[in-house]
């Protein structure tokens, strides 16, 4: 899958103001808890002086493959009351508009269950991409587990059985009508890893460790998004696994991130032996 990420920082909501930094050891997955798909309208709601809540990222359910970054990967989010604001990266994923819930309550009706299907499965398959990505740039592996128990990556629901977060039981309540569970979501993010790892894929050895540097591979950067998306899509018919994301006024295509910069050099020359000007980043 091509990821797009955009940076869109929620710069009026309080937790942005104030800045608090923290080092993110794992990742934990909210749903929004609301009949909303859209990391824009999500996004929007969040983005107020007024709202006591923000979290790192917001994954669509709408869009194939889109994501907005809304905090810095280093400040400390608003999103679990507890163990998730001190040492997880956090994030939301969008659920789908063709719901009703009760308010104030988990409980909800489904107004349209093929389009509500679409959404979730949607956000689900973003999550997965989402999490590989962030599991490769940080050198995490999905399937471990941290000092605190949890898994490197846990949901809202797992935190609060573990008396770790508050209470609320995403994505379980919207999961379950589906069949999907954590663990099946944990193993889906490390066979991400695992195929973009091939050769010809995202690199020929995933990155491993942590706390370190990766030498990244970019392979051109694009005022246009459109031009940076049709590049993307371009280098996945020939089997190069890609994201685009945003950096300031720029669109950048990227196609790996390795602990080695051999192997950073190695995905560079095969990507300039298809005819692609490629350069490694630090």
């Amino acid at each position: 899958m091509n990821l797009n990420i955009k940076t869109s920082y929620m710069t009026n909501n309080p937790c942005y103001k104030k800045g608090a930094s923290r080092k993110a050891i794992g990742l934990q997955l909210h749903t929004i808890g609301a009949a909303q798909g859209s990391a824009e309208a999500i996004r929007d709601s969040m983005n107020r002086s007024d709202y006591e809540a923000a979290v790192n990222a917001i994954v669509d359910s709408e869009e194939e493959g889109k994501v907005l970054l809304t905090l810095p990967d280093g400040m400390r989010s608003w999103a679990d009351g507890g163990y998730g604001n001190q040492s997880l990266y956090t994030f939301e994923i969008g659920e789908s508009d063709a719901m009703k819930y009760v308010p104030g309550t988990a409980e909800y009706t489904v107004t349209d269950e093929k389009r509500f299907k679409e959404d979730i499965l949607r956000g689900y398959r973003n999550a997965v991409a989402f999490c590989a990505a962030k599991c490769r740039e940080n050198g995490w592996d999905p399937l471990s587990k941290l000092g605190s128990g949890l898994y490197t990556i846990s949901s809202h629901d797992e935190g609060r059985r573990a008396g770790l977060s508050t209470a609320h039981v995403d994505p379980t309540h919207i999961w379950d009508r589906l069949g999907l569970t954590m663990d099946q979501f944990r193993k889906d993010v490390k066979t991400a890893m695992e195929n973009a790892s091939a050769p010809g894929g995202q690199g020929d050895e995933a990155p491993s460790g942590s706390g370190k540097s990766w030498y990244k591979v970019q392979c051109g950067a694009f005022k246009s998004e459109e031009k940076a998306k049709a590049m993307a899509a371009e280098l996945k018919k020939k089997g190069v696994d890609t994201f685009v994301f945003q950096d300031g006024g720029w669109y950048k295509v990227q196609c790996g991130a390795y602990e080695k910069k051999t192997n950073a050099d190695r995905q560079k020359k095969q990507l300039e032996e298809l005819g692609y000007e490629a350069f490694v980043t630090v």
